[in-house]
This record gives C-alpha cells, sequence and structure tokens, in this order.
C-alpha cells in the first residue's frame, strides 16, 4: 500500500490536499492515526463533512479550509502529503509540490495520483471537460517525474496504476455501490485480480489511468 510504512506500523499523520468531497480521506483512515483534508472550497468540506457522518464514526480526521499553494501548516508536520488529481488544476504545480514538501517530515513522502495523458478514457474525459482539465493533457510520465525532481524530492517513481476504473464504480458516491454493497470488496478484489493479470502485459502499461507520483523529503 502506497501509504504503509517502511515498518508496516500505522503511519501518524497524513494530508491529503484538494481532499474535494472527502471520499479518499475516509479511505485512507483506514490506515492511518490522523488524516486532514485540505481543499480551497469550503462548499466541497461541508459535503466532505456530511458523507464522513453518514459513513463512518472514525474521529481521526479532519478538514481544513486552505490553498494548495499555501498551505497553512509549519513545517515538518506529516508523515505523508498526498493529493489526487490536484496538480493539473492548480495554477502552478511546482509551488503545490513544494508547499506539499515543506510541510512532510525529513524522510517522509510526497505522492501525487494523475490522470494519465496517454489513457483514452482521460483523454475523452478532458475533451469533455476541457476548460477545467485541460491540464490533463501535461501529464506525461516524463513531466511529473521532472516537477518531483525539480522540487528536491528524492528517489522519484512514476508508476502506471488502475486499469479498470474502480474509484467510479466503487467509491462512496457512485450509485453502483448500492447494487454490489455488502459484496463490493469481493468484487473489488476480484478486479484487482483482473488488473494484475492485465498489467504484466508491458504494452498496456503506458495507457493505464493513473500515473502515480512518488518521492522522499531528505534532509
Amino acid at each position: 500500500m502506497m501509504l504503509q510504512s517502511s515498518n508496516n506500523e500505522k503511519v501518524k499523520m497524513v494530508l491529503d490536499v484538494g481532499t474535494g468531497q472527502g471520499t479518499d480521506v475516509i479511505l485512507i483512515s483506514e490506515d492511518v492515526h490522523h488524516v486532514v483534508g485540505i481543499d480551497l472550497s469550503s462548499n466541497a468540506l461541508r459535503i466532505a463533512r456530511a458523507l464522513l457522518l453518514t459513513k463512518t464514526e472514525r474521529k481521526n480526521i479532519s478538514f481544513v479550509v486552505g490553498d494548495a499553494e499555501h498551505l497553512p501548516f509549519k513545517e515538518d508536520v506529516f508523515d505523508i502529503a498526498y493529493c489526487k488529481d490536484v496538480l493539473h488544476h492548480v495554477s502552478n504545480s511546482l509551488m503545490t509540490v513544494l508547499e506539499m514538501k515543506r510541510v512532510t517530515i525529513v524522510g517522509g513522502r510526497v505522492i501525487a495520483v494523475e490522470a494519465n495523458a496517454c489513457n483514452p478514457q482521460m483523454i475523452i474525459i478532458g475533451l469533455m471537460y476541457f476548460y477545467v482539465d485541460k491540464g490533463v493533457f501535461k501529464n506525461t510520465k516524463k513531466r511529473l517525474f521532472n516537477l518531483f525532481i525539480k522540487a528536491g524530492l528524492a528517489n522519484v517513481q512514476v508508476t502506471e496504476t488502475e486499469f479498470l476504473p474502480r474509484h467510479t464504480l466503487f467509491e462512496y458516491r457512485s450509485p453502483i455501490n448500492r447494487v454490489f454493497a455488502p459484496n463490493s470488496q469481493t468484487v473489488v478484489r476480484i478486479l484487482k485480480k483482473i488488473e494484475s493479470n492485465w498489467q504484466r502485459r508491458s504494452i498496456l502499461r503506458s495507457f493505464l489511468n493513473y500515473l502515480m507520483i512518488s518521492g522522499l523529503k531528505g534532509k
């Protein structure tokens, strides 16, 4: 798991930048001591808090209104700073990564998940919502790798992930979840097995849905 610590203990503090309606925060909270979701939209966070009340009784989640390019936290706070589908929306992606690095502890990780510009599904979505999603077309493996390198992160890695759109089918807002619940986790496991088989075919890797970029904050 990308949020797992090196000694398999629970990570203490995670920051989810651009959390939106908080679906990732709820999932992350299962495996960490505390997770903070930050978003510029107070309306989105109102929905996130309402969603939190209906889905879980966990007390290890906090929400903060704030700007990804000027995070309202001190340095060296979080073990992991994470964002999904954020870097192609912000006006300055380098500043966002630098801010995520700043608030991460030495030895901590900065992780971003971005739509893959080579994936046919993401190309269609980018064209349909071009006004807000045109930045998707900049999401190449090379560019995202160089972005993390430029931010001064170490051990930078970019991997393609998710052959099937599980997030669309099985996250909390999906109506399809009602059809499969309470067996949705079984179905997800089956889909993961299918994915692992398909992803071994190297010819397909360049066209997977997402790119996951990670880097370590050095001394």
